[in-house]
């Protein structure tokens, strides 16, 4: 598929979505920052419940924009075990990155959840949201992350 912009991606892939329109056990969950303007999109087409999630890149020494991992807000960690390999990456460097990109996001969480609590996730079907997957770091955190949480179903967009 191709988009014209966030908006109209948002707008095409609620037609995909239309399975799960009203659905009391759905919600979307966009990842910020750019999977919130498709997943309000898509929340609004199937009138389902909006929220967000603020997982956090984990680059590389040499390199912050490439992904060899993510941290999710409640703690889960994905990495990339290859590519740490390939690349040689110290387990005290990861530590140290994983410390900073948490603390990064307590400070945003803590904004977005004094308007948004995002409360107990149990048994519910997930609409994941993001607005492209480069290495897919943060949305595979966010997958580990809800399936800890117990929800019953992720469809990843």
């Amino acid at each position: 598929m191709i988009f014209q912009d966030r908006t109209d991606a948002g707008k095409q892939l609620a037609q995909k979505l239309l399975a799960y329109k009203a659905n009391k056990n759905a919600i979307v969950l966009g990842l910020a920052r750019g999977g919130v303007v498709v997943a309000y999109e898509i929340a609004q087409a199937l009138s389902l419940p909006l929220n967000v999630l603020v997982p956090q890149k984990i680059g590389t020494p040499d390199n912050p924009e490439l992904a060899i991992g993510a941290l999710a807000e409640d703690g889960t960690l994905w990495l990339n075990e290859s590519l740490v390999q390939f690349l040689g990456v110290s387990d005290a460097w990861i530590r140290e990155e994983a410390a900073l990109s948490q603390a990064s996001a307590r400070k945003r969480l803590a904004q977005y959840r004094q308007i948004a609590p995002l409360g107990d996730l149990r048994g519910t079907t997930i609409l994941l949201v993001d607005d492209g997957v480069a290495t897919g770091a943060t949305l595979l955190v966010e997958i580990q992350s809800l399936q800890k949480q117990g929800v019953k179903t992720v469809v990843a967009a």
